[in-house]
């Protein structure tokens, strides 16, 4: 029976130590990690590698349960994968402990609320886009090439000049050119 441990944190600028520090105090033989990966990422390497490693009467340790899960119905069918196999789920702040009706009881509320969360904050941030672009304010990164500059891109494709060349000359690269005039 062992206690196989998984870390992960969503931006580059995050680093796993904390996790890494919490799941060593708790202990583990087995440790994953996803760095620089969303929760709701279709590809987790880390996490696929963590279930995969799992065996019956192990563990699977996490230091948060929104470390692991975001969505709801991830959450559900791994905890069920889980049970099939015999498997208790742990999370160490939220104090979860799957082994008992009541902890899995606590693990589907947890993460209803870490897919409420999730919903409320894409719907702010919605809200928020809508509210700044009625003001005239577009969020985001500022477009690299301006009308004037993909015009003379159009203008000098047409009269044979490479595409290379052109980005070059407006200084960006070919792929942000070849976006710009919406693949030519």
């Amino acid at each position: 029976m062992a206690v196989v441990a998984y870390a992960r944190v969503s931006k580059d600028d995050q680093n796993l130590e904390l996790q890494r520090y919490a799941l060593e105090q708790a202990g583990y033989d087995q440790l994953f990690e996803d760095d620089g990966v969303s929760a709701v990422a279709e590809k987790r390497d880390g996490f696929a590698a963590a279930l995969a490693a799992l065996q019956p009467g192990d563990t699977f340790l996490v230091w948060k349960n929104d470390r692991a899960f975001r969505m709801l119905k991830e959450a559900v069918l791994t905890m069920e994968y889980f049970l099939s196999i015999d498997v208790t789920f742990r999370s160490l702040t939220e104090f979860i402990e799957t082994s008992t009706p009541m902890g899995r009881a606590m693990f589907y509320i947890i993460n209803v609320f870490a897919q409420l969360e999730r919903e409320t904050i894409v719907e702010r941030t919605k809200a928020g886009i809508a509210a700044a672009k009625r003001k005239g304010k577009f969020p985001g990164r500022r477009p690299k090439l301006t009308d004037e500059h993909i015009a003379f891109a159009r203008e000098s494709l047409q009269a044979g000049e490479a595409l290379v060349r052109i980005a070059d000359a407006l200084l960006v690269s070919s792929r942000t050119l070849s976006r710009a005039l919406g693949g030519r």
